[in-house]
């Protein structure tokens, strides 16, 4: 089936040349180079290079740059396929496949063991001056995902031929291994396909069917070849990539500018254990947040460090162990790294940015490992009480409205403070916010959630009088009431007093109206009927004495007498 879309794809391929050379904006390919150049591109320091041959299809390879700008995690250096180099820039929905016409290769054959089409092959002669030759690479191809685990199984190889320096010679020896093993890097080998088939290594293949910079469906991540050789003495090295078993979907690989030399340098992939877990989450308030870090490099280079840095890549920490404790760390996520280097390196400093490492190829080398990360979780968290309605006369206090509640929090470790916001009358709006307060030696946490009080005053003033009340017209201007609020202090209180008259002046019949007021506005009235009455008699003022007399003719006069009454009524 995929060969009845051969034609059909080389034709498109070629219609969409122009385009697709546009959109290599970001991953810029030179195709219109040398095989010198190509050499040149790739060579580092400790090595002398001679008899420079390529063997391609047309614009089959070239010089890549700008490599920062994408996935592929190298920034420059020599791009070989099975079809257009140029196609490699661009997203990865699509197909690239463009048969070159090149036939098979005895060393990568034996690989795959599949009929080999579209070889492309860079050949050169190199005398080293140390005893080991490194090169970085990354493998990609249009054969990911949907023909993992067949057939096409597109391969690669690195084959070395000269002297052992363990006894005899290398005959096509390929180093473009799977990092421990003696398997070659293939389709079938890095995957992420779950087993189906076996070996397979997914720690080392990034999925980029969405990707927009590379379009290649799929690559590993960066690898490094290394071989042990003899100072002084000649090697033939030879770079090979094919199609297996078809020429439809096209494959390349990136080989690192600089990186083929004597400098070993392989980072490999570091982990929180010996399984290479890539991620670890600790509580802020863990008593222990400790972590030890691993490697799976079997041959280390000169130096081999561990890097702990933040999510920007500003270096925090640097050590050999991989031992590392983040207590006193905020919240938040950080990475490690682990950095294989040798020779002479730069910007290996605290303070300093992932990105600020370099070296001089001709002075030394580094590899950085993937990250792994590590999180450290505010897992306490504070959870308001509900907001809550309460009346003016009663208490504000958390004992009333209720206590904010610490989650997350199993050793009982964080406390809490609120500060209050009143505002408003009629209802008052009491904003009250809870604050979540770290114990010493924990980092604090910014935490907080606010809960709203609500205090109103739905009762009116209470009016404390009898309805009905009987008073002497004397003490008519006497109280007959009191008035109490249960917030308000001094309500309003307003009095209109109607009379109706009685029988008799002294006798008649106050309707006292109450209206009391508090400073909400509630409102209470009370009609109160005061009866007055005079049942007091004139006093006389003075005394009035009894006397004696002789005679009739003896009687004074009348006096004139005066008398006092209470309300000066007649009745």
């Amino acid at each position: 089936m995929r060969n009845l879309y051969s034609t059909l794809i080389m034709t498109f391929g070629v219609l969409c040349l122009f385009f697709t050379t546009q959109v290599s904006a970001q991953l810029n390919v030179n195709t219109a180079v040398t095989a010198n150049d190509m050499a040149n591109a790739i060579i580092g320091g400790g090595v002398t290079v001679s008899n420079v041959t390529l063997d391609c299809g047309t614009n089959g390879a070239g010089i890549f740059s700008n490599g920062n700008s994408t996935n592929i995690g190298l920034s420059d250096g020599v791009l070989l396929t099975t079809g257009l180099a140029s196609d490699a820039a661009g997203s990865a929905p699509g197909n690239l496949g463009v048969q070159t016409g090149n036939g098979g290769d005895p060393d990568l054959a034996p690989l795959v063991n599949q009929p080999l089409n579209d070889v492309c092959l860079l050949e050169f002669d190199f005398e080293p001056s140390d005893n080991n030759i490194t090169v970085q690479y990354s493998f990609a191809s249009e054969e990911y995902p949907e023909w993992v685990c067949s057939e096409y199984n597109d391969v690669f190889g690195f084959f070395v031929t000269g002297p052992n320096p363990g006894g005899g010679d290398y005959t096509g020896q390929n180093v473009a291994l799977i990092p421990g093993t003696t398997e070659p890097v293939t389709i079938n080998n890095i995957n992420n396909n779950g087993g189906n088939c076996t070996p397979y290594y997914p720690g080392y293949y990034v999925d980029n069917a969405s990707g927009t910079t590379i379009a290649y469906d799929g690559f590993s991540v960066v690898l490094t070849a290394q071989i042990s050789v003899t100072p002084g003495e000649m090697y033939s090295f030879k770079f090979a990539i094919a199609d297996a078993s078809d020429q439809v979907y096209d494959s390349g690989v990136f080989i690192k500018g600089s990186s083929f030399s004597t400098f070993f340098c392989q980072a490999g992939i570091i982990g929180f254990n010996p399984n290479l877990l890539s991620q670890t989450t600790f509580c802020t308030y863990d008593a222990d947040m400790s972590v030890q870090l691993f490697n799976d490099v079997l041959a280390p280079s000169e130096f081999y460090a561990y890097i702990f840095a933040d999510t920007d890549g500003t270096i925090l920490e640097i050590n050999e162990s991989g031992a590392f404790d983040l207590n006193g760390y905020a919240a938040g996520t950080y990475e490690f790294y682990g950095i294989s280097y040798s020779g002479e390196i730069t910007g290996l400093e605290v303070g300093n940015n992932i990105d600020d490492i370099d070296a001089d190829v001709q002075e030394g080398c580094f590899e950085l490992s993937p990250s792994i990360s590590a999180i450290l979780e505010v897992c306490v968290d504070i959870e308001c009480p509900e907001d809550i309605t309460i009346s003016c006369d009663e208490s504000i206090t958390p004992a009333n409205t209720g206590e904010a509640e610490i989650t997350g929090d199993p050793q009982g470790i964080y406390g809490s403070t609120f500060t209050d916001e009143i505002t408003g009358e009629c209802p008052t709006i009491i904003t009250r916010t809870w604050n979540l307060v770290a114990p010493a030696g924990v980092p604090p946490v910014d935490l907080s959630c606010v809960q709203i009080i609500t205090v109103v005053d739905e009762d009116a003033p209470s009016i404390i009088a009898d309805e009905e009340i009987t008073v002497e017209c004397d003490a008519v201007d006497a109280p007959t009431f009191l008035v109490e609020d249960n917030c308000d202090s001094a309500p309003e209180v307003n009095v209109s007093d109607s009379t109706e008259p009685g029988d008799c002046s002294g006798y008649y019949t106050i309707f006292r109206t109450i209206t009391a007021t508090d400073n909400c506005g509630n409102t209470s009235e009370l009609v109160q009927v005061i009866n007055v009455v005079d049942t007091t008699a004139p006093e006389f003022d003075g005394d009035i004495e009894d006397f004696s007399v002789e005679c009739a003719d003896d009687v004074p006069e009348m006096e004139d007498y005066t008398a006092t009454d209470n309300c000066s009524m007649k009745c």
